[in-house]
Formats: C-alpha cells, structure tokens, sequence
C-alpha cells in the first residue's frame, strides 16, 4: 500500500499515523476512559503492539490536546452519529420481519 515495497521507517510512521486518527483516534480513548493496553486493542480490535504504540501515542496526545481540539471535536460528532445511526437502527428492527 502507498508504494512501500518493503518495510521502512516511513511505513512504520504512517502506519502509526493511521493507527493514532483511524482505527483508535485519541480522543475516543479518552472519552471512553480506556487506560490499558488490553483495553484498547479489546475495544478497537488491534493487536497489543499496535495497542501499545497507540496507548505511547495517548501520552503524547494528553499533553498537546488543545492543539487539536477541531479536529477532535469533528471525531467526536462523527463517532457519536455512528452510534446514534445504530441504535436507531437498532429500534426500528422488527423481529418478527426478521424471520420472516
């Protein structure tokens, strides 16, 4: 993928990069009060060494968090539709339509 042939360090920094925003974004961990490794790779399905780089990467986030408050807000109302999208799917199924 993105034209990397082999491993390399800017593989590794992009796969970070993808892991910090898309599969577990920093501000969800916080909301969700996750503070484990196992936690985090439990509830965003990723392996402990993907989870442990995303718990270093919190640390570093806790400290510099304002300096991506929009970006953060924007995950937040994005991630809070997703689950207002479910649970109102969720309402609105039939069961008896189901077996139907």
């Amino acid at each position: 993928m993105r034209g990397h042939l082999r491993d390399s360090e800017l593989a590794e920094i992009e796969a970070n990069f993808w892991a910090k925003y898309a599969i577990a974004p920093q501000v969800l961990i916080e909301e969700l009060g996750l503070t484990t490794i196992e936690e985090i790779s439990q509830r965003f399905g990723t392996s402990l060494e993907c989870a442990s780089n995303i718990l270093n990467q919190h640390a570093n986030w806790l400290r510099h968090r304002h300096d991506d408050e929009a970006l953060d807000a924007s995950i937040l109302e994005l991630y809070a539709r997703g689950l207002l999208l479910e649970r109102r799917d969720e309402k609105q199924a039939d069961p008896a339509q189901i077996l139907q």
